[in-house]
């Protein structure tokens, strides 16, 4: 899925999504990954339970 498309089924901007997949550090706020997990129609705790996204919150945790 490209980042327009994605932009266009979550409602978010693509300077937004673009903003979060290209910096690593970056934290997005709950309502966007609302609105991410809306666009790929699937619940957040779907969303979350994704093991890349796991393994990141896990790097975020020791810091």
């Amino acid at each position: 899925m490209t980042v327009n498309r994605l932009a266009t089924l979550s409602g978010l901007t693509q300077s937004t999504l673009s903003g979060l997949f290209n910096r690593p550090n970056a934290v997005p706020k709950l309502d966007t990954l609302y609105a991410i997990a809306e666009g790929f129609n699937i619940s957040l705790t779907e969303l979350l339970d994704f093991p890349p996204i796991q393994r990141t919150a896990k790097r975020h945790e020791r810091c």
